[in-house]
């Protein structure tokens, strides 16, 4: 009996000290734990609660020296993000002076020619359609505009350009009703299309390789995010090229592609644009933007 009863307290002794030993492993390593935890969410930029340390401590002091720099990072992030998005307005508004008058030249003097060949029907439904063009594409002043509003100027586009080409490419538009107000930077179709047009079918010229030559625009959500896809079916998109010049940092002097990427990544943080293609049946140009409205103060 006095074995067992020996062996009962040497069990109980070890099993307090076991728990004893725990309680103070942890006690001592979970200040070490928060400090991993909060470095690996700051790494996958995660961290949106502060960890508030319980001590003064060494740790203590560490955690919330973690905490200052993190809010520095983000806030120097948000200042680069604005530096980042006033420079792009400036570089739009050069560009948009410089392409404009080109564009507007030519529509006008396509507008004159119809008026000299005394067409004054032609002439008088392009003259609307230009100042719709016009109206979208100024926006007074405005850099955003609403899905609905750039659809109505890629259509603009679209039917002065076949005049102008006298092509017959067909165009249509399909956007989701739930989110024709959403908020987006203007001009971001527009591109696209005329890169379809200037690459996917000779700049309008008739190939007999393409009998009905189309452009189609597909706008749709899904879950918290907004799908643009512009498809042609025109010569083709050499998918390692679009993909460098949306990789690349080098600023390009004309807008496109890369425009329109960088544009978008500063308003949205995070955007997606892929490539597919089949020559002469299906070329895609995919972006996908989270659903999430710009909180502007020049929102339309």
């Amino acid at each position: 009996m006095l074995i067992v009863f020996c062996l009962l307290v040497a069990l109980i002794v070890i099993a307090i000290g076991t728990i004893l030993i725990v309680s103070f492993s942890n006690f001592l390593t979970r200040p070490f734990k928060n400090l991993m935890r909060l470095v690996d969410e700051i790494k996958h930029n995660c961290y949106h609660q502060e960890i508030i340390p319980k001590f003064n401590d060494e740790t203590g002091e560490l955690i919330q020296a973690l905490n200052s720099m993190h809010i520095t990072i983000q806030n120097q992030i948000t200042l680069i993000r604005e530096t980042e998005k006033q420079k792009y307005q400036y570089m739009e508004q050069v560009l948009t002076e410089q392409i404009n008058p080109h564009f507007i030249y030519n529509t006008l003097e396509t507008i004159n020619m119809e008026i000299v060949g005394r067409h004054p029907d032609t002439a008088a439904e392009l003259v609307r359609t230009f100042a719709t063009f016009l109206r979208c594409n100024l926006n007074n002043g405005k850099e955003l505009t609403t899905i609905e509003g750039e659809t109505k100027q890629a259509s603009a586009y679209m039917k002065i350009m076949n005049q102008r080409l006298n092509s017959k490419i067909q165009f249509s538009c399909q956007v989701d009703e739930s989110i024709k107000s959403f908020s987006i930077p203007k001009s971001i179709l527009q591109p696209m299309i005329e890169n379809s047009i200037k690459h996917g079918f000779n700049n309008g010229m008739p190939t007999s390789s393409i009998l009905l030559p189309s452009i189609i625009v597909t706008i749709h959500r899904e879950g918290d995010s907004i799908i643009f896809e512009v498809t042609d079916n025109g010569m083709g998109i050499d998918i390692e090229k679009a993909q460098n010049i949306i990789a690349t940092t080098t600023e390009s002097r004309h807008i496109g592609l890369r425009n329109i990427y960088r544009r978008l990544e500063l308003y949205f943080g995070s955007i997606n644009m892929r490539f597919s293609s089949i020559p002469y049946f299906k070329n895609t140009i995919t972006i996908t933007i989270p659903f999430t409205e710009l909180e502007q103060s020049d929102s339309p």
